[in-house]
């Protein structure tokens, strides 16, 4: 990470909070969690997955930096809510994550890469999922390893 990004992290952060506000309610309604719960997350991802990535392009004298920064918000934002499926909406899951136990404990149940899912309801991090038309309750730890 350039020295520019590490040094300005807690500004960066403060930025993705103003941008975030500007959708929170479709943010929860869309992520089914408090938004302080889903702005971490974002954070997170964006972080790790991205900030990691900027190229320097001149700090605070230059327009493209808040540009760039600015962006990204929302592809972290969007990248995060891939994870949370809208109730009803039937997604087809590309990946299965964890350990390989975990990997087998959810194939068990029904969750296989070119499989469906379906969410039926999603309550204080527990969700309820149609698959091979089955009803399976998984905790949100477990849920999180199935990419849709």
């Amino acid at each position: 990470m350039h020295s520019y990004y590490a040094e300005n992290k807690e500004k960066l952060k403060k930025g993705l909070s103003q941008f975030m506000q500007l959708v929170k309610p479709e943010l929860e309604r869309a992520g089914g969690k408090p938004y302080s719960a889903l702005l971490e997350e974002i954070w997170d991802y964006y972080e790790k997955n991205l900030l990691e990535r900027f190229p320097y392009i001149g700090g605070d004298k230059v327009s493209g930096t808040k540009n760039l920064t600015g962006a990204y918000c929302f592809v972290a934002m969007g990248e995060l809510l891939k994870r949370y499926a809208s109730p009803g909406e039937e997604s087809v899951i590309r990946k299965i994550g964890g350990s390989p136990e975990v990997k087998k404990h959810l194939e068990n149940l029904g969750f296989v890469v070119g499989g469906t899912a379906t969410v039926i309801t999603s309550l204080n991090g527990n969700v309820i999922v149609k698959v091979k038309e089955s009803r399976v309750a998984i905790d949100e730890e477990m849920a999180r390893k199935i990419m849709i």
